[in-house]
């Protein structure tokens, strides 16, 4: 049975069953007495409790000391927001290089101001001739496929998207805000480079 379990009353009790009985075992064994519906704790436990009792006086927890954050200070984290300030779309990895910390601590801070990141939504970029080219190519279809019934067997469908060999874009990329942007970004998807 872990400590953390006990009441403070029930520690108390333990501490006094403990100088009462002489020994850990048996405090142990009478605060179960005392307590038929707790289960008994054992040796470490009462050890544990008795001796936080000698060195603080108290058998509440000790408060848990937390080191200071040199790596999140006020002014590496004003330096990371504006980083974001200035390109929301840089990597976590981007905004640690150029602070000069770790990309935990990027990440610790983004997640205390509320900073989440974002995928950008793609969108077709359709200009204005796109709608005659269509067009025309529905009318062709329709006119190859009266001409012949079989046309449509002699087209091979894929579902492959077009990609660009130049990394034009990287769709694992995110930006980071406190709210959602909604940003979308049009696309060119169709052309002559790949």
């Amino acid at each position: 049975m872990a400590a953390q379990s006990l009441t403070p009353t029930k520690r108390a009790q333990l501490v006094e069953l403990f100088f009462v009985h002489g020994g850990y075992g048996r405090a142990a064994n009478a605060l179960a007495a005392l307590h038929p519906c707790l289960k008994k704790p054992g040796k470490s436990v009462v050890f544990r409790t008795v001796k936080r009792f000698r060195e603080t006086g108290s058998v509440h927890n000790r408060k848990k000391t937390e080191r200071p954050r040199s790596a999140t200070n006020d002014n590496i984290l004003t330096n990371v927001l504006a980083t974001i300030g200035l390109n929301p779309h840089a990597t976590s990895r981007e905004i640690a290089n150029s602070n000069g910390v770790s990309q935990t601590s990027v990440l610790r801070i983004l997640k205390r101001e509320n900073f989440h990141p974002y995928k950008i939504k793609f969108l077709p970029c359709l200009q204005e001739a796109d709608f005659e080219r269509r067009m025309l190519f529905c009318e062709q279809m329709i006119n190859n496929c009266n001409a012949d019934a079989t046309y449509t067997s002699l087209i091979c469908f894929s579902d492959e998207a077009t990609f660009y060999m130049n990394g034009r874009f990287n769709h694992q990329n995110f930006s980071w805000s406190a709210d959602n942007p909604n940003w979308m970004r049009e696309v060119k998807c169709q052309g002559a480079e790949k």
